[in-house]
């Protein structure tokens, strides 16, 4: 099966800035992906979300934007959270044990039901 061609969207979701991936969060794409997280940042929302339903590989560059992100978020008050990771994704989060200081939802859908509402 062929890779996945790289793009990267933001959308909103009832007020949620979210930021889709899509095809291999590696090289020349990571700055992309760094860009579109960093711009959901602005205006520091309660939440951003970074999706990773359609990502079918992450390199250590992938990973470190991520922990770039995770770290810019904090600083700026925001709760990152990725949703949609793979079976592979999710292995590589837990035994790197990026699954603790990552929050990590199964989906969109399952996050939205978990925050209460104001």
């Amino acid at each position: 099966m062929p890779p996945m061609e790289f793009k990267v969207e933001t959308r909103d979701e009832s007020g949620v800035p979210v930021v889709a991936i899509h095809g291999s969060l590696s090289d020349d794409p990571i700055e992309a992906a760094r860009d579109e997280v960093m711009r959901g940042l602005e205006g520091s929302p309660a939440h951003l979300i970074v999706d990773l339903t359609n990502v079918d590989y992450i390199s250590s560059s992938g990973i470190g934007m991520l922990v770039g992100a995770q770290k810019a978020s904090r600083a700026a008050s925001v709760g990152l959270v990725l949703c949609g990771l793979n079976a592979d994704l999710q292995e590589l989060f837990a035994l790197t044990r990026l699954n603790q200081i990552f929050t990590i939802a199964e989906d969109l859908k399952s996050w939205q039901q978990s925050v209460p509402t104001e």
